[in-house]
């Protein structure tokens, strides 16, 4: 029994040490670069009849000179959000074909919606895709006739997932912020 303690101890002692890897650098898994959020500040802009504010560290433009139609660019993010305003008699139709056209830009993907009023008179829904997306996170606010929508549209691959989720994390936080802000222009 004593040999066989002496030889289970040399065995468990070489295989413990000295083997040929040791001291050989092993590479980790590849890691996805933190992204730097933003600043919190904000600044107003308005889209056609409405007034809403967007971080300040996004170049804001309004395409082919249409007050109506708003582009915030978020380069840190590679992001882009692109948002429209209407007006409407029949609101239940254009917020049928804005969350038909959420629908189709997720494409088949899961995604969770969050639905509130945001207390200066717009009800608002985000919709935010759980599965790779090019259009990660999509809002409607709606309110008195207005109908404003708006998706952030990813530039380049959305693979793999999950060196997105950051950049995702950060574009419905600033969704929220979108929405929560939108007001007609003629009040506050």
């Amino acid at each position: 029994m004593t040999i066989f303690a002496i030889l289970l101890a040399a065995f468990l002692l070489h295989s413990c040490g000295n083997s040929a890897d040791e001291g050989r650098a092993v590479p980790r898994r590849y890691a996805y670069a933190r992204i730097e959020p933003y600043d919190t500040v904000r600044t107003e802009h308005s889209a056609g009849p409405v007034q809403l504010s967007i971080n300040k560290g996004a170049d804001v433009s309004h395409p082919d000179g249409k007050p109506e139609w708003l582009d915030a660019s978020f380069g840190r993010y590679g992001a882009t959000l692109h948002l429209s305003t209407i007006m409407t008699e029949d609101i239940d139709v254009a917020l049928a074909n804005r969350r038909e056209r959420i629908s189709l830009n997720l494409g088949g993907a899961k995604a969770r919606s969050d639905v509130f009023d945001n207390g200066l008179g717009m009800r608002c829904e985000i919709v935010v895709s759980r599965d790779p997306s090019a259009t990660p996170v999509q809002f409607v606010a709606y309110g008195d006739g207005v109908l404003v929508s708006g998706a952030f549209v990813i530039a380049g691959s959305t693979e793999p997932a999950d060196s997105l989720r950051p950049i995702c994390t950060e574009l419905e936080k600033e969704a929220f912020a979108i929405v929560n802000s939108i007001h007609p222009r003629n009040e506050i």
